[in-house]
């Protein structure tokens, strides 16, 4: 499976969670959480991402069947 995240440190101090398709995420200080996020995010098909607040990130797993609707969950 390809790698479709990454993990980077802003020039502010804190983690982002970046998409080889050029979007950034805010993740934080915790950098071994950021870590696992990532990883999670590359083993699953297609989820979705929303940021919240800043260093906050909900993701929508796609547990759901196909037309519902999406079921986000804060993972940081």
């Amino acid at each position: 499976m390809s790698k479709h995240f990454y993990i980077d440190l802003s020039d502010q101090g804190y983690w982002l969670i970046k998409s080889i398709d050029g979007k950034r995420y805010t993740a934080g200080y915790d950098k071994q959480k950021v870590i696992n996020l990532i990883e999670k995010l590359n083993n699953t098909h297609s989820p979705n991402i929303i940021q919240g607040e800043l260093n906050e990130i909900y993701v929508c797993w796609n547990e759901h069947e196909k037309g519902q609707k999406c079921d986000y969950i804060k993972e940081i």
